[in-house]
């Protein structure tokens, strides 16, 4: 599977975007529901907040990157990762105002794509290479 102009393409930060790619995480919040069921890239963010840093001093998250040799430092930004798939969209069941995208692995890019100048969103887009 080959990333192809018009793709769907979903802008993660770090380090979920890594951890979606390594299939660590299988799920993603959003704000927004949709029914798009068709192959989806995840794209890293260029920037990497602070509170995302320390998130991955978490135990959890730690022990996820260090079990691929990966650490803070490691992490990529600006890059497509690989192509999942949305198998299941819904509202989030504890009442909070969003939607879980429930996601399928389906090809990883060793090493990522660099997206073009220019060629960067956040959120949804498509990519035009």
């Amino acid at each position: 599977m080959k990333l192809t102009k018009g793709m769907r393409v979903l802008t993660v930060q770090q380090p979920f975007a890594t951890l979606i790619a390594l299939g660590e995480k299988r799920v993603e919040y959003r704000s927004w529901s949709t029914s798009y069921r068709e192959p989806l890239a995840i794209a890293s963010s260029k920037g990497f907040p602070k509170d995302r840093r320390v998130q991955c001093e978490e135990r959890e998250i730690k022990r996820k990157l260090r079990k691929h040799g990966l650490s803070v430092d490691d992490l990529p930004r600006g890059k497509v990762f690989c192509i999942t798939k949305i198998v299941n969209c819904r509202k989030e069941s504890d009442g909070g105002h969003g939607f879980v995208l429930r996601l399928k692995p389906m090809k990883v890019f060793d090493p990522p794509i660099s997206i073009w100048p220019g060629g960067f969103h956040l959120g949804l887009w498509k990519w035009e290479p």
